[in-house]
């Protein structure tokens, strides 16, 4: 998918502009307004968005409100003092994970345009609620496992280029019972996955298996919890979180009860959500104000399968005021959070009630402390996410493309190599890469401005390549080895269309490789004729798809180190 923000702002302005703030619902399969000229343009709109998808949305509420505690902080003016965190009601198709997964997208970018650095989305939304339909656990576990095994690198590459830390809903078929999830990921990468504690019903709980663990999570310098729908009732789940220092609770709710209050002629929800809305105002206030958290609730909107949800959102501060309200169709709210208020009623977490938390199977939860991801010492990006600066293409440049925060190059178009601007004496360099069944890449160190890559040419100009492939090849050719120098001993994994990592370390003489974390190379180049003149300088380089139209490689999360 290819689009910027500058794009979803332009798109965002020509839905405002023609959406009607009656109109039934995103996504509705009986939506009288696909017939109307304002649907269309609707959709033409969210068809540029989302490039590439195979799309069965409707009309999309853009940012409904914006909300704060009462203090009008300017973005960027204490930073480290003032979050926003966006509480996003969205529309989920039923096993449409793809069609779910660019609405994420979308939200995520709208939010982080409105200066949000965490959201929050509804419980299943990556899926829809498959535990309300028709479909068998074996067609739902398929779809599960396809859905998490697309989700997470998506999710983790736009967290990278968005720099938010997302909670999102989904179905995590990792067990062996299916288990109701909220996948967090960050800015740096996975974090974790909670699994719902409380199933409420036969139902839920001939789907899934109730989890046994709580996290508090650390992200962007905040602590927060996660409490899946039903879980929000159970006020030792927030005394816990509290005591274990979260400053946040972050509610994904699947909630779609009392639908007999919808107008299914009209698609009109308001009285469900003002159901919904008045029920959970009735205890959320004191969940929030007895512990000193900020807690944000966010349920799925419009109709999905055969069940209507009430497309509302909420936000509580630490007082328990409500501090930001959405409601009934989809649509977002961004909060302001302030660390100064969350100091006001610091003492209220730190005195929580420590009481046992069970699961809806009466098994103890144990809470899970989810600390800061320790940052590399050291190393420095090679590679922003978003565009090629820092490098110098020395092919075609139509041979390279970036796409959800990866370098991608097919095959056949010609794009030889990337060319770091920078030239590198002693270095750790890291380096993820993917390729195609067949596919044929390599790592250039210590490169000169052009390659001459057969061992005998130009033996003072060039460095190594450090060979990526997986068709057969002796072990002088082959992945990890220094192409053509030095073979691999012992033999790395060279699976294709899965990520692998490389560490490769120049110190001086020596060279080591390390495929997916196991040494192959260790290499003194000053002990064999033809390479013991080889240059100790030179640029860090990424070939091309060296294949065949069909065939491709990608790279992503390149980072230095560089030695004495």
């Amino acid at each position: 998918m290819k689009m910027s923000l500058a794009d979803l702002d332009v798109c965002a302005r020509e839905i405002e502009e023609v959406r009607d703030k009656d109109s039934c619902f995103p996504g509705m399969t009986q939506n009288p307004l696909r017939r109307d000229p304002i649907w269309q343009l609707e959709m033409k709109t969210m068809q540029r968005l989302f490039t590439g998808h195979v799309m069965t949305v409707g009309l999309a509420v853009i940012l409904s409100s914006i909300a704060c505690d009462g203090v009008a902080g300017e973005r960027g003016q204490q930073a480290e003092a003032r979050i926003r965190v966006a509480t996003v009601a969205m529309h989920s198709e039923l096993g449409e994970f793809e069609t779910n997964l660019a609405r994420i997208a979308f939200w995520s970018a709208k939010a982080q345009g409105a200066g949000a650095t965490f959201a929050v989305f509804p419980e299943l939304c990556v899926t829809g609620s498959l535990c309300n339909s028709k479909m068998t656990q074996e067609s739902a576990r398929a779809i599960a496992t396809k859905a998490m095994s697309i989700a997470r690198p998506r999710l983790e590459a736009l967290c990278a280029k968005l720099g938010m830390t997302l909670v999102v809903g989904i179905v995590d078929p990792t067990a062996d019972r299916l288990r109701n999830g909220a996948m967090v990921i960050d800015p740096s990468g996975y974090r974790t996955t909670y699994h719902k504690l409380w199933l409420p019903n036969a139902n839920e709980q001939k789907w899934f298996e109730a989890g046994k663990s709580l996290p508090v999570i650390e992200s962007q310098g905040w602590k927060f919890s996660v409490g899946i729908c039903a879980d929000i009732n159970y006020q030792s789940y927030f005394s816990s979180a509290a005591h274990h220092g979260a400053e946040m609770m972050l509610c994904p709710i699947g909630g779609s009860g009392r639908d007999s209050l919808v107008n299914k002629k009209t698609g009109d929800q308001t009285r469900q959500a003002e159901f919904h809305r008045n029920l959970h105002m009735k205890f959320l206030p004191a969940r929030a104000a007895d512990h000193g958290l900020y807690v944000f609730y966010a349920n799925q909107a419009g109709r999905s399968g055969d069940y209507w949800y009430p497309g509302l959102a909420l936000a509580l501060d630490p007082s328990g005021k409500l501090v930001g309200e959405h409601r009934p169709t989809e649509g977002m709210i961004v909060t302001d959070v302030s660390r100064k208020l969350l100091q006001r009623f610091e003492s209220r977490r730190g005195s929580s009630q420590r009481v046992q938390p069970k699961n809806s199977a009466g098994q103890a939860v144990a809470v899970k402390i989810v600390g800061a991801r320790k940052t590399e010492d050291g190393f420095v990006s090679l590679f922003n996410g978003k565009n090629f600066n820092g490098w110098d293409i020395m092919g075609r440049k139509e041979g390279w493309a970036i796409k959800d925060g990866v370098i991608h190059s097919d095959g056949g178009q010609s794009g030889k190599w990337l060319r770091s601007k920078k030239r590198f004496k002693n270095f750790i360099l890291k380096v993820e890469w993917k390729v195609s069944r067949g596919g044929n890449s390599g790592v250039f160190i210590r490169s000169g401005t052009d390659l001459a890559l057969r061992p005998d040419d130009m033996l003072l100009v060039t460095g190594y390549e450090v060979q990526i492939s997986n068709a057969r090849r002796d072990d002088s050719h082959c992945t990890g080895a220094l192409y053509g120098f030095v073979a691999v001993k012992p033999r790395p994994d060279e699976s294709a269309d899965r990520w692998h990592t490389f560490e490769i370390r120049c110190q001086d003489n020596r060279v080591t490789v390390k495929s997916d974390g196991r040494k192959c190379i260790d290499f003194d180049q000053s002990t064999n004729e033809k390479t013991k003149k080889k240059p100790l300088t030179g640029y860090i380089g990424l070939q091309d798809s060296h294949s065949p139209k069909g065939h491709y490689i990608q790279y992503r999360n390149i980072r230095i180190k560089t030695l004495q």
